[in-house]
């Protein structure tokens, strides 16, 4: 059985998590074996559970740097590893230079996001991490050049956010009855969900809501998600008295059900590798609405949009929430999806074929 070690900061609510999720319940845990190690916070992290329900190991690492390197060449040691996979970005170089040092055959860093750092230390890493990596990966193509550079990305491998497309297939009967429960009615449910950080553009929802309630009173803004910008949202919702027209539900386990319940879904974010939340939104047949700054290999089905999000573009975004409304037929996306690669139980399968060839050297 091959022994996968796959480094993360958190073990969290977030794309990442989801992600590695997704993959660890449709791979063939027979033939394969997922630990994970994350950076200790003080207490345990909210996937810490279903992680080791499918029976990998859960490992935290002090949050100090030298005892952190320490803790992880033992845990190496004693783990007897084949692969180290690596989900920090630039980052990455330091513990795949570990794994090398410590003698981990297959050493793979994967980029999630796109936001490119040419400052001097994110040089020194990424010119550390290009030669201690045995393959260079990531949600999308230009996730994977903002981590390793153009230089090295063309010899690198796409590994696509893949969901379960059953378990986000549109349901009327779901639909009516979350509605029904938050006493939504006919009102336009325009939708968020995700961390509420700077990258998500969280603020930039607030200026889309606080124009379009001024032209009309049928639009109501639901949020799942929380995060470190959580109390600058809150305010700005309090100072332009717009509790009124929102939900915010924080985190959530019932993504799918109520993306069923939604309009459309709002992802503003200035920088992205390739969003889970837009290939969940379209397997669920929502409508998104993205920045223009989102890749475009997201752009998988008749049920996605791109605005910018400069100043003043609050009111393109408007105007194209009131075209779309929410009359529009949801149809299956199961066929496209899959096609396009993000189907998990064919893409679970190719990872592990990938996992396989690469520790048998093929």
């Amino acid at each position: 059985m091959i022994k996968v070690l796959h480094v993360v900061t958190r073990l969290n609510v977030g794309g990442l998590t989801t992600f590695l999720m997704n993959y660890y319940k449709h791979i063939d845990r027979s033939r394969i074996k997922f630990d994970f190690v994350a950076i200790d916070t003080g207490q345990k992290h909210a996937y810490h559970d279903q992680f080791e329900k499918f029976g990998g190991k859960v490992f935290y690492m002090p949050s100090q740097f030298v005892q952190r390197g320490t803790f992880f060449v033992k845990l190496l040691r004693n783990g007897n590893y084949s692969v180290v996979h690596c989900h920090i970005e630039v980052q990455s170089g330091i513990y795949l230079l570990l794994a090398k040092l410590t003698g981990v055959p297959v050493r793979i860093s994967h980029a999630h996001w796109s936001r490119e750092n040419n400052g001097f230390q994110n040089r020194v890493l990424k010119f550390l991490l290009n030669r201690v990596v045995t393959l260079r990966a990531g949600a999308s193509n230009i996730a994977i050049e903002a981590v390793v550079g153009k230089d090295y990305s063309t010899n690198s491998r796409v590994i696509h956010n893949a969901v379960d497309l059953e378990h986000f297939k549109f349901d009327e009967s779901v639909r009516k009855h979350y509605r029904k429960s938050f006493n939504f009615g006919d009102n336009i449910i325009i939708g968020f969900v995700g961390r509420l950080t700077h990258q998500k553009n969280i603020l930039f929802i607030i200026e889309i809501l606080n124009t379009l309630v001024k032209q009309r009173d049928d639009i109501r803004l639901l949020v799942v998600g929380d995060g470190e910008d959580g109390s600058l949202f809150k305010k700005e919702i309090e100072d332009r008295d717009l509790a009124p027209f929102i939900y915010w539900l924080r985190e959530r386990s019932d993504i799918n059900e109520l993306m069923n319940a939604m309009d459309i879904l709002l992802l503003p974010s200035h920088y992205e590798g390739l969003p889970l939340v837009a290939v969940e939104a379209q397997a669920a047949s929502l409508h998104v609405i993205a920045s223009e700054n989102v890749t475009r290999q997201v752009n998988l089905s008749s049920f996605i949009s791109y605005e910018p999000i400069d100043i003043g573009s609050e009111f393109l975004w408007s105007k194209a929430i009131e075209s779309i409304g929410k009359d529009y037929l949801r149809h299956s996306t199961t066929d496209v999806l899959t096609k396009a690669g993000f189907n998990i139980k064919e893409e679970a399968k190719n990872l592990l074929n990938l996992y396989e060839n690469l520790v048998n050297g093929s």
